[in-house]
């Protein structure tokens, strides 16, 4: 199936996935993993108490790893 595109949104206490269903992990830059879990819905807010800066979320979606980085 067709999977549409992964957006994250920085938002206060944490991001707001839209088009994510699947396992998923936040890591800073240098790596580190600063949450993770299972989104249920297209349009999710995933709470994470993150300090301003620049992370990536990967997502196991569909069979398929997304990626997408994003500023806090």
């Amino acid at each position: 199936p067709e999977v549409a595109e992964l957006k994250v949104v920085a938002v206060p206490g944490g991001v707001r996935v839209l088009n994510g269903e699947g396992n998923y992990i936040i890591v800073n830059m240098v790596g580190k993993v600063v949450a993770s879990g299972v989104i249920t819905s297209n349009d999710q807010l995933v709470n994470a108490n993150m300090p301003k800066g620049i992370y990536a979320i990967s997502i196991n979606q569909a069979g398929r790893q997304n990626t997408v980085k994003f500023v806090k």
